[in-house]
């Protein structure tokens, strides 16, 4: 029986019998990028498998880490939308660290679980570190969504590299990124989807004693963790936001950046203009956004 699988999986899985014998693992469960998660990433003393290791030699690429971001370990055993990174530089970081990214890998919760399992052969002794939570937008362009989105919870703003907003900064317990999805897709991947995608993506760390242990998180309740919390998108005529600023809260209106003009309120007054505003249908909450995408990913 042939299953299905993502292309972002190595090729030589597909080429291999192995495939078959741990088809649950690597078969396609969900669109592609259907996930709101696009990685999480794992630590953990534990020995890795037998079969886990055995499996990597047969279709699994070693490559150095030297290059990357992260230089806390040397290698990486790479499967495509599953990587192993091993042989710790520093003796306070944990032995090894698994990032699964189920949005490229079609895959389902209970997927993330299985790959667990297979690496270390339990869920002790296991941490979260990392959650990177999307949503995908495809009703506004990246203009329109960088010009609308209100977030509150983060001091600052910044526009980095052709056009990619940071809300927040990297070292932070929570950093909110807005970029061109197609444009990316079309760059990295060579995948030309047909129309516009804007991602908003919440990166959540949990660091060093404050890591979640895997077993009170089994049920990987990311709705939970209320990543997009006040974010949102306020789409309203000039005139309209006018009429719900009082006094001289008009003269801190920039026209095309929400994030500014709301900036410049006090906080008293914000909850009541995005009411207001939402009882005209201009607002979009990105939670809701995200919780409907993680019921049907979830369903």
């Amino acid at each position: 029986m042939k299953h299905k699988m993502s292309d972002s999986w190595n090729t030589s899985i597909s080429k291999r019998s192995k495939k078959k014998e741990y088809a649950s693992l690597f078969e396609l469960q969900t669109s592609f990028l259907e996930s709101p998660c696009d990685g999480i990433v794992f630590s953990s003393d534990h020995l890795l498998t037998d079969q886990f290791l055995e499996l990597a030699k047969e279709v699994a690429t070693f490559s150095s880490a030297a290059s990357h971001k992260s230089t806390a370990h040397s290698e990486i055993i790479g499967f495509g939308a599953v990587s192993v990174w091993r042989k710790r530089r520093y003796k306070n970081t944990r032995m090894y660290r698994v990032r699964i990214n189920p949005s490229i890998g079609c895959m389902k919760p209970e997927q993330i679980l299985k790959w667990i399992f297979f690496i270390f052969g339990r869920f002790d002794g296991i941490y979260i570190r990392n959650i990177d939570l999307k949503v995908d937008i495809d009703h506004h362009t990246f203009s329109k969504v960088a010009k609308t989105c209100w977030a509150p919870n983060f001091r600052s703003r910044e526009k980095k590299y052709k056009g990619t907003i940071y809300f927040g900064s990297s070292t932070s317990k929570r950093q909110l990124v807005i970029y061109d999805k197609e444009q990316e897709l079309m760059k990295k991947r060579k995948i030309r989807l047909g129309h516009t995608m804007v991602r908003l993506e919440m990166r959540l760390k949990f660091y060093e004693q404050k890591e979640i242990p895997l077993t009170s998180f089994m049920n990987l309740d990311f709705k939970s963790l209320i990543p997009f919390k006040d974010v949102v998108l306020i789409d309203s005529p000039k005139e309209d936001f006018l009429k719900t600023l009082r006094g001289k809260q008009s003269l801190g209106y920039i026209e095309n950046d929400v994030y500014q003009t709301m900036k410049a309120i006090p906080n008293c007054s914000r909850p009541r203009i995005i009411k207001e505003l939402s009882l005209k249908g201009r607002v979009e909450f990105i939670s809701d956004i995200f919780n409907k995408q993680m019921t049907k990913w979830e369903a």
